[in-house]
């Protein structure tokens, strides 16, 4: 047992991404320099990669040659999240994220720049215009190049 334990817990030297373009499936591999055990979520952004754990928030952004550019803190407690083709990267918090310490997963919703710096934050925004909290972001979508549509307790709609 002690073996299994030590197995599960020993992070991957590095992370295998299978993806489709059309009809052509492609393989790629990054290499796991800070000892990542899960990868939560991969998504394709500037000319690279997005790889993100939903818990921790840590988000390492590579290149097209699957070469580590920068690491980023999104915050803990990641449900959602989607890059757009102007470089912003768009995070939904469940309620851990939320209610679970300071981090900036508070906010409900975070929009970033291509660096990592919040450029919207839904909990300031939702304060302002007098709309609901996001206890947990259950769906995070685009549905077109100007608009944003989630699901919370309360459906809400951007356009």
């Amino acid at each position: 047992m002690d073996a299994m334990i030590q197995w599960t817990d020993t992070p991957p030297k590095r992370h295998h991404l299978i993806y489709w373009e059309g009809a052509t499936t492609r393989q790629i591999t990054f290499e796991n320099p800070q000892g990542l055990t899960t990868t939560s979520f991969a998504q394709k952004f500037d000319d690279g990669w997005l790889i993100v754990a939903a818990r921790g928030g840590l988000a390492r952004v590579f290149d097209n040659q699957q070469k580590l550019v920068r690491s980023l803190d999104l915050s803990d407690g990641i449900e959602h999240v989607n890059t757009t083709a102007e470089g912003h990267i768009w995070v939904g918090y469940f309620d851990e994220g939320v209610y679970g310490g300071s981090g900036i997963g508070s906010e409900g919703l975070v929009c970033f720049d291509a660096a990592g710096r919040p450029i919207f934050k839904y909990a300031e925004f939702a304060e302002k215009e007098k709309l609901p909290h996001i206890d947990d972001c259950y769906s995070l979508m685009f549905p077109g190049r100007r608009s944003i549509s989630l699901i919370t307790q309360t459906f809400l709609w951007f356009g």
